[in-house]
């Protein structure tokens, strides 16, 4: 009998500890995520999972929700966020979560390049070339982090300045 009762205690803390571990993972895998994007012009802030874009904060910046989670339908949660994340960068003076910038400087012009993990986002240059579709194509095949040390070397070789 009690071989029994110990035998029932074992699978029920068991049962009760998969479902816990179980409940805690569904948690983390479906809880909403946030892009926030900042500038002195205002900010926003979108929540958003898997599927669609759940909302939204705004200081000072116009934001149709509707409009975007029809466009999101169309193109899918990630291409939305990338799209908005250059469009944020192109239309502010400001950035959004987890995008960086290179800035190479010298007397013969400036470029800053914005990227994600993801890749490049978009480049700005002053008095400077730079094929935007072939730099993407180049990051996206070795990897940013290789991409921007290159670049980095390429800048220090080809100008007078230097990249931060």
């Amino acid at each position: 009998m009690n071989k029994k009762k110990n035998y029932l205690r074992i699978v029920l803390f068991v049962v009760f500890s998969l479902l816990i571990v179980g409940s805690i993972v569904f948690y983390i895998l479906t809880r909403p995520k946030k892009l926030s994007c900042d500038a002195p012009e205002g900010n926003i802030t979108l929540t958003y999972n898997s599927k669609n874009l759940l909302g939204y904060k705004s200081r000072n910046l116009p934001f149709d929700l509707d409009a975007a989670k029809e466009y999101v339908s169309d193109v899918g949660v990630d291409e939305y966020l990338k799209e908005f994340k250059l469009w944020f960068i192109e239309n502010s003076s400001g950035s959004c979560d987890g995008v960086d910038k290179l800035t190479c400087l010298a007397p013969e012009g400036k470029a800053s390049i914005y990227y994600d993990d993801d890749g490049i986002i978009t480049v700005e240059t002053e008095n400077l070339e730079f094929d935007l579709a072939s730099a993407k194509a180049q990051a996206k095949e070795i990897g940013i982090n290789k991409y921007l040390s290159e670049f980095r070397n390429w800048f220090k070789e080809n100008s007078s300045g230097e990249c931060k």
